[in-house]
């Protein structure tokens, strides 16, 4: 995802682009989504919380497989 200018990916992703939690997967079947984002002063991890589950992202670098996805 990119926010504020950087490409963000999941920690917990294992390298996968659109991975997203289970959690959010059925909580997103309702009329609208709200998500929390916190991104600490460095600048260097954002968390996401939405359906009672956060995830922790770090800048990354897309590859050229990424833009095939």
């Amino acid at each position: 995802y990119r926010i504020n200018g950087k490409f963000w990916r999941a920690v917990e992703s294992e390298g996968q682009l659109s991975w997203t939690p289970v959690e959010w997967e059925d909580s997103n079947r309702g009329s609208g989504v709200a998500v929390v984002l916190e991104v600490n002063s460095a600048g260097d991890e954002l968390r996401a919380t939405h359906a009672g589950r956060t995830v922790v992202y770090t800048p990354t670098e897309l590859s050229e497989a990424d833009l095939c996805e």
